[in-house]
């Protein structure tokens, strides 16, 4: 074999001596084509020269890949030098190692384990090891879009509306998108918020695509930088119809959050899941560029709205009412209007009740959202207490943003623990508008204020530790998230790996903390739209044509009250006033036709009659009441469906307070009967009930003269002789009634 190589000769032009000339000095020998000389099992002896190689297509170790055991979601580092360079994972066993060299951790590992299949986890390119060839083979690009997910626009625009689902590794169905993510330790408040944006379409389609913000540029050695793209990684792993498995692990998303947050935000406690949410958005914000332009960046597009908050400081108890009036006077006690941009509206909860139920249990009241929302009607006032001065507030909304985000207060903290409102808010799941809640001087110029439910975060169990083991608190509460499926309109829960389908009827019934609404706006270029629009107008075209081409039957006569350009065509079926025998005109409707005289049917009467011709004229337009959804004229029209249903808003009030009514005279007998029955058994007369109404009652039963033995004449008596009842608990007393 060493005489295949041949000693490097200098050349004329170089003045240094000749190398085998040198002493000391071992010749650099030159691999010659061993293949050329039929040599096929010659040693390499220089790794680069292997490198430039050909690849190889036909490697015999491809079987040897195990894709149930593949996982890419961990952070990409060598499981022995913990380094972030030149990581490669072993197709294999699924761990990963540093290096291809001869001196490296995967070099290691493939000869200590016969492990030969490596796939480079930055260039996306499979290794044969300890041999050191490329490895291409078209049936590894599955393993390539796991580790790295790429979409096309066209599947971008159709990814929400899919209704197939899709079939892992180990066959299980999944909907892409609806998938678990891991709970590492206690990170199941920021999982679900995760799920929440992933399912808001713009903000969806935004991070499906790498190149929307790749490009951008951060200070160097800005750790924000991290934040939008690992949260893209894990918003294309989560819409992946090709998954190995069923669930994600956000490790790398909470390795960034945790670095990002300074550690406010960790992987082993529990936190608040409102307050990574306004954390989470306004840092994505900025690691975006964004600025204090609403356009600045997609997050402000997405969620921000403008509110008008009018504010003043509370006059002093103490003083005297002519100072009130000196001081309300003054800037510092005038009402204060201020616009302030929101990214969440924070709803307030009525307080939880004190006292136990009869059963000794806690009450758990229910209030409606509609009521919460007044808070935002410019007119209901609130007291906000500061360490200086207490300030009286009230809001109303200028602009709504296309997806609004409601957060509603449940957790108070106190001296010495987090409280929790155990509310529970009745919600519509659609249609949810917020018109009452715009100011008077935008509500017509507003695109749209009706929204629908995508998404619901609950908080279940308590939010603060009942037991202390050393420095650790032991949490107990945790969150779930409720999402709905786009393409098929189904509701699933999905609370760390469970996933699993809900009835929309039971969301209401959890305790929602955070929501986000969708707002329901008209797409122009929607093509179910425009081919509505173009049958409708080939049915106008129709009709009109019909017109034309009218029968026989139909005349034209020319009114007195018309000129003789302008004619009425009449024919069977129209909509005519005609003089009654009383000589009021009246709506009727023509039977029939002849040459001078029309036969019709007067429309509130409904007696028959025969008029002339020319007798008739155009009856008013039946105006059919239209809603916002039935007329192109919304400003015009808005105003009068919201004061229908205000008025349907004070008839149901009215109702209610009937039923509460009857309910309160319900109660005065009941507590009549309870009284009666209390008299009773402090005489022993239980079982007995009289009541004295007429002077023949107190004969007593059977002609019997006098009350009966151990009644007076005074007690009561009863117009059915004596009737006997039972025991005088709750269930018995409501057969009293």
């Amino acid at each position: 074999m060493v005489d295949n190589f041949t000693p490097k000769k200098r050349t004329k032009n170089n003045e240094s001596p000749l190398e085998d000339e040198q002493p000391n000095k071992k010749p650099k020998l030159e691999p010659t084509n061993s293949v050329e000389n039929g040599e096929v099992d010659a040693p390499v002896w220089c790794l680069k020269k292997a490198q430039e190689e050909q690849p190889s297509r036909h490697c015999p170790y491809l079987d040897t890949i195990d894709r149930g055991v593949l996982d890419f979601d961990f952070e990409k580092l060598c499981s022995i030098s913990l380094s972030h360079i030149n990581v490669y994972a072993c197709m294999v066993c699924g761990k990963y190692f540093q290096g291809r060299g001869t001196n490296t951790h995967a070099y290691t590992h493939s000869l200590d384990t016969d492990h030969r299949i490596f796939l480079n986890l930055a260039t996306l390119k499979f290794y044969c090891l300890p041999d050191n060839y490329e490895v291409i083979d078209p049936s590894l690009d599955d393993i390539k879009y796991v580790l790295k997910p790429t979409y096309t626009p066209k599947h971008i625009k159709y990814i929400g509306q899919n209704t197939k689902m899709s079939r892992c590794w180990d066959g299980t169905l999944y909907y892409p998108g609806i998938i678990g993510l891991n709970n590492i330790k206690a990170n199941d408040y920021t999982n679900v918020i995760f799920h929440a944006f992933s399912h808001v379409p713009p903000l969806r389609d935004y991070f499906l695509r790498e190149s929307n913000y790749s490009h951008i540029k951060r200070p160097p050695g800005d750790k924000l930088a991290l934040l939008p793209q690992r949260f893209g990684e894990l918003i294309r792993k989560l819409w992946d119809p090709k998954a190995f498995k069923a669930h994600v692990s956000p490790h790398e998303m909470l390795q960034a959050v945790v670095l990002c947050s300074d550690k406010k935000f960790q992987i082993i406690r529990q936190g608040d899941a409102n307050e990574f949410l306004m954390w989470f958005l306004n840092t994505l914000h900025m690691a975006l560029n964004g600025t204090g332009k609403t356009s600045s960046s997609i997050v402000y597009q997405i969620f921000r709205g403008r509110m008008r908050q009018y504010m003043r400081k509370v006059l002093p108890v103490d003083a005297s009412d002519e100072s009130r009036r000196t001081l309300s006077e003054t800037e510092e006690y005038r009402e204060q209007v201020k616009e302030l941009p929101f990214l969440s509206l924070a709803l307030d909860l009525p307080p939880a009740p004190l006292y136990l139920d009869e059963r000794m249990q806690n009450i758990i009241p229910q209030v409606p959202l509609a009521q919460l929302l007044t808070k935002f009607n410019g007119v209901t006032e609130k007291e906000y207490k500061t360490y200086k001065d207490n300030f009286i507030k009230r809001f109303e909304l200028l602009h709504l943003p296309e997806y609004l985000i409601i957060t509603y207060d449940r957790f108070h903290k106190n001296q010495w623990f987090i409280e929790k409102n155990p509310t529970i808010v009745n919600f519509p799941i659609s249609n949810v508008d917020f018109y009452d809640s715009l100011a008077e001087d935008v509500r017509d110029k507003h695109k749209y204020t009706t929204y629908d439910l995508i998404s619901n975060v609950v908080h279940d169990g308590k939010p603060q530790t009942q037991a202390n083991k050393g420095d650790i608190a032991v949490d107990i509460g945790r969150y779930r998230v409720q999402l709905v499926h786009e393409g098929t309109s189904k509701w699933f829960e999905l609370e760390d790996l469970h996933v699993k389908e809900i009835l929309p009827q039971t969301i209401t019934l959890a305790e929602s903390y955070i929501q986000v609404e969708a707002a329901l706006i008209a797409e122009p270029d929607n093509e179910e739209l425009i081919k509505l629009k173009e049958d409708l107008n080939e049915i106008i075209i129709l009709q009109q044509e019909l017109v034309t081409n009218t029968p026989s039957e139909v005349l034209t006569t020319s009114s007195s009250s018309l000129s003789n350009k302008e004619r009425l065509v009449w024919k069977v079926g129209d909509r005519c006033l005609a003089t009654s025998k009383g000589g009021q005109k009246q709506v009727a409707v023509i039977d029939g036709i002849s040459q001078d005289k029309v036969a019709i049917t007067f429309a509130n009467s409904g007696k028959k009659d025969m008029v002339r011709l020319s007798d008739l004229s155009i009856a008013p337009i039946e105006e059919k009441k239209k809603y916002i959804f039935q007329t192109g004229k919304q400003n015009a029209m808005k105003k009068e469906w919201h004061l229908e249903r205000e008025r349907r808003k004070v008839r149901a009030q009215k109702k209610e307070q009937r039923r509460k009514q009857m309910e309160e005279q319900k109660e005065v007998e009941k507590n009549k009967w309870k009284n009666f029955n209390a008299r009773a058994n402090a005489k022993n007369m239980k079982g007995l009930k009289h009541i004295e109404a007429t002077g023949s009652a107190a004969d007593g039963p059977k002609g019997q003269k006098g009350p009966p033995r151990g009644l007076s004449s005074l007690d009561v008596s009863s117009r059915r002789n004596t009737q006997a009842f039972g025991a005088t608990s709750r269930g018995n007393m409501e057969s009293l009634f």
